[in-house]
Formats: C-alpha cells, sequence, structure tokens
C-alpha cells in the first residue's frame, strides 16, 4: 500500500465528469468514483488543485493507494483524519481494489463523523464498485465516467419513466439472457440515474425509495439472490420520473 501526499501541479485538467461534479466552495463530504481510466487519480487531484487557487500551496491531499485495505488501515486513516487540517480542509483519495468487510465497518463509521473540513473519495474501477457494502455507498455520492457497460442511459430512463407494464417488459429482455451479470449491471444503472435525480431535487419520492432499493442491494449481493423478484418488484414500486425519454448515449 503507497501513502503519499500530493505534490503541487499547476496545469488545470481539462473538462469532464470531475469539473461537474466537484467544484471547490461546494463539494460534499464522501464520494464514489468509479472509473477505468488509469489516471483517474492524477486527474481528479489536478481538478482539486485548480478549483481553490487560493488554498492550493497549503492543501492537504492524501492519496492511499492499494489492492486491498483493512481494519489497522481504517484505523490509522481515521486517526490521521482526527485532527484538523493545516489549511482547514483536507482531501483523502482512496483508490482500492479490495476492501475487508471490517474495514467497510469502520470507514462507515468515519463517514458518519467525517470531522470537520475532511472531503473522501473512493475509487474503484468498474469490476470492484458492487464490493462496497451498500450501507457504506448509501453514505457516499456516486460519480461515474460511464454506465456500467452493457447498459444504455436510455434503457435506463425508460424503465424509470415508464408504468409498471412496460418495465416488467424491459426486466424480462433481461432476464431471458440468462446472463446475471447484465442484470446485476442493469440494477446499478437504475440506482446511478436514482441518486442523480435525488442530487438535482428532482423528486422528493425518490429519497424514501433509495432507501427501499438500498436494501434491496443487500439482498442482489447473495449468491441465491433472485434476481426476477428483485427487479419485478422494484418495477412494481419505484416511482415515476416523469419526462420525455433522450436517445443519448
Amino acid at each position: 500500500m503507497s501513502i503519499k501526499k500530493a505534490s503541487f501541479l499547476s496545469d488545470k485538467s481539462s473538462p469532464d465528469i470531475l469539473e461537474k461534479h466537484f467544484s471547490g466552495a461546494g463539494l460534499l463530504h464522501a464520494y464514489h468514483l468509479v472509473s477505468d481510466d488509469p489516471g483517474i487519480v492524477e486527474r481528479l487531484r489536478r481538478n482539486l488543485l485548480g478549483k481553490i487557487p487560493e488554498e492550493r500551496a497549503h492543501l492537504d491531499i492524501l492519496v492511499i493507494e492499494s489492492r486491498s485495505f483493512g481494519i489497522d488501515e481504517a484505523r490509522k486513516l481515521r486517526a490521521s483524519v482526527s485532527q484538523r487540517a493545516f489549511s482547514g480542509r483536507r482531501f483523502v483519495i482512496l483508490k482500492i481494489h479490495a476492501f475487508t468487510e471490517e474495514a467497510q465497518q469502520a470507514l462507515l463509521k468515519t463517514m458518519e463523523e467525517p470531522g470537520l473540513g475532511n472531503h473522501f473519495f473512493f475509487i474503484t474501477d468498474m469490476e470492484s464498485a458492487e464490493a462496497l457494502l451498500p450501507t457504506l455507498r448509501s453514505r457516499l455520492v456516486l460519480v461515474r465516467d460511464s454506465l456500467p457497460k452493457h447498459i444504455e442511459k436510455k434503457e435506463v430512463r425508460l424503465f424509470l419513466e415508464s408504468a409498471p407494464a412496460t418495465r416488467f417488459k424491459l426486466v424480462r429482455k433481461i432476464l431471458e439472457s440468462e446472463d446475471r451479470t447484465q442484470a446485476e449491471e442493469f440494477f446499478r444503472g437504475i440506482e446511478v440515474a436514482i441518486k442523480e435525480n435525488i442530487e438535482r431535487g428532482k423528486d422528493i419520492s425518490l429519497g424514501s425509495f433509495y432507501r427501499e432499493f438500498i436494501r434491496l442491494g443487500e439482498y442482489l449481493r447473495r449468491p441465491s439472490s433472485n434476481l426476477k423478484m428483485i427487479l419485478e418488484h422494484i418495477a412494481l414500486v419505484c416511482p415515476t420520473i416523469e419526462g420525455k425519454v433522450r436517445e443519448s448515449a
């Protein structure tokens, strides 16, 4: 595992998904950034430095990159962020391939009490994105470079904007492929879209449904879970998002 402080970078990152979501004064305390870009840490670091020019000479950015992250690392991190940063703000970037369950439980407590001025960025690739516990994911703002690889935005939009009858047809089409991965990715695509709409304040009812959605995600993680039952339940109870279906990718 490597732990390092960020070096000063003067060049500003080009406009991209990070520019859209991460702005200096408006940053929330915790994000889950899903990306297969090997340069994602540098992109994020440049973006944070560029957004807060008046602070960057003293900006406290802690980068942790590792294949695995256990309870000992989680405790060390909690101890590190418990002290106030010199500049008053601290950015913690965790690019981890696999977290142990114990570590995630400890990190959940840290996310519940993040400390003044701390901002956390969990970075995972597409393959390991769903390895985070649903309870921890629920504390993080999800940002993806793109939707899961098999899922198109228009399919997710159609599902969320349609009545149950149309939703059941979409579910049936996915299940007929007998590809559990595709079904799980469709579930995650719905999660992305719901979170985006909640963050934009489009529909208050989505907030209460999202809590149930996270619970369903816990069942989905079990090898014996019934995908058909879970997806059909979502088709039946998920609030409808008003609006025309757009054909953008």
